[in-house]
C-alpha cells in the first residue's frame, strides 16, 4: 500500500469513528488530506477539552463532599 492510500484510509477511519461528516471522494491530493487531517486534529482537541471539562465538573462534587465529611467528623482537612 503507498503512502497516500495508507494516509487517506487512516483520514477515513477517523472521519467514521469520530462521526466527523462526509469525505470528499479518494484519492485526497495533499490539499485536502492537510485540510482533513486540521479537521480531525481540531475536533479531537474539542472532544478532549469537552472531556476535561466534564472532569472538572465530576470532581468539585466530590471534593466538595470530602469537606462536609470532614466536618462532620470534626477533623480539619489540609489542602
Amino acid at each position: 500500500m503507498s503512502l497516500k492510500n495508507e494516509r487517506d484510509s487512516s483520514i477515513q477511519d477517523l472521519f467514521t469513528t469520530y462521526s466527523l461528516g462526509s469525505l470528499p471522494t479518494s484519492p485526497f491530493s495533499d490539499e485536502v488530506a492537510l485540510n482533513l487531517s486540521r479537521r480531525v486534529k481540531s475536533r479531537l482537541a474539542d472532544l478532549e477539552k469537552d472531556l476535561d471539562e466534564k472532569k472538572v465538573i465530576f470532581s468539585v462534587p466530590s471534593f466538595r463532599f470530602l469537606c462536609v465529611c470532614s466536618l462532620l467528623r470534626g477533623s480539619q482537612m489540609r489542602i
